[in-house]
């Protein structure tokens, strides 16, 4: 029999990409969906969801050794806690339950986040290296409900020797269809020609691109590498040369205003509450960060490396969802 993989979150544009991926390899996958309204082609769905009852979620597990984790709510705070820890918990409480006629090896991967190591706690303009042995400290609902899932697992692993984790912590993911829009609402400023630049042109961009990071948690599968460990997953660069490839690829002058930082946050504190600004102070934090997110752990363990550069990546997004709304 082929190997059976299961993913929860498949309706995700990540979990949809990783469903692909191990169909073209060749895996069975059987993916948790609570409606079946979008059927992926050769894939089989399971009815259900992370927080469903034993009776409909228990057999979710029959034939499977490796589970990959995705599912994840990024707006909707009051579901978060829900979704990302009781969901982990129900579902870690159920495979025990289901492992207790196996002695096989049982492959737990988790999808999880770099804001897990939180905000600096210096002026973000303060250089800050980030590594897989960087203590947590998340800040925010999804940051905070994440990285306790992630907790919940590791404790699990503690608890059964035949149960193996890796857990995967990319930057912000993007590639065409994602949720998030930040790249996008930054590209639509240099195309009018609005955008400028906080302090100086020094902030380092935090970005992975989709691709990337299906690449990584495939290579996990059932690697000794991989067991019980964390892996950081980036491809950092500096934030003027997103800027530059974003107008190069939007055909427009490349953005020089710098605005001063103090100037502009007491602009903001002044007016913020009046009028409805498009920067407000936390994104002033990230057009300064100087935080380097370190790739060298799966580099060496797991011999991950990305595509290409993330300046092509990204100058290839651009052009293809700009192209789709006809500029």
């Amino acid at each position: 029999m082929k190997n059976l993989i299961a993913i929860t979150g498949a309706t995700g544009l990540i979990g949809q990409k990783l469903v692909a991926a191990h169909l073209t390899i060749g895996n069975e996958v059987r993916y948790l969906t609570r409606a079946n309204n979008r059927p992926i082609h050769s894939a089989e769905a399971f009815i259900a969801d992370v927080n469903s009852t034993p009776d409909k979620l228990l057999s979710f597990f029959k034939n499977v050794d490796i589970l990959y984790h995705c599912v994840g709510e990024l707006k909707d705070e009051a579901v978060m806690h829900s979704t990302h820890v009781r969901g982990t918990m129900n579902l870690l409480s159920l495979l025990e339950q289901s492992r207790l006629q196996y002695q096989d090896d049982f492959h737990w991967v988790q999808l999880s986040s770099c804001g897990a190591y939180g905000k600096p706690t210096l002026h973000s303009s303060v250089a800050r290296y980030i590594n897989e042995d960087t203590d947590d400290n998340p800040s925010g609902e999804y940051e905070h409900t994440k990285t306790e899932a992630d907790r919940l697992v590791m404790a699990f692993a503690e608890k059964h020797n035949w149960f193996k984790y890796t857990i995967i912590r990319p930057t912000n993911v993007f590639g065409v269809g994602m949720r998030s829009t930040a790249i996008i609402s930054i590209a639509k400023l240099v195309k009018r020609k609005l955008f400028f630049y906080v302090g100086n042109k020094n902030a380092i961009a935090n970005f992975v691109h989709v691709d990337d990071v299906i690449n990584a948690m495939v290579l996990s599968k059932k690697q000794l590498n991989a067991y019980n460990q964390i892996f950081i997953v980036s491809n950092d660069c500096k934030f003027s040369d997103v800027i530059d490839t974003i107008a190069s690829a939007l055909n427009v002058s490349k953005p020089a205003w710098v605005i001063n930082e103090f100037l502009l946050r007491k602009f903001v504190g002044l007016t913020g509450n009046i009028f409805k600004l498009p920067i407000n102070n936390a994104q002033i934090d990230v057009m300064m960060r100087q935080t380097y997110y370190s790739n060298q752990k799966i580099k060496s363990q797991l011999n991950w490396m990305p595509s290409t550069s993330v300046l092509n990546q990204l100058e290839m997004h651009i052009k293809a969802v700009f192209a789709d709304s006809n500029g």
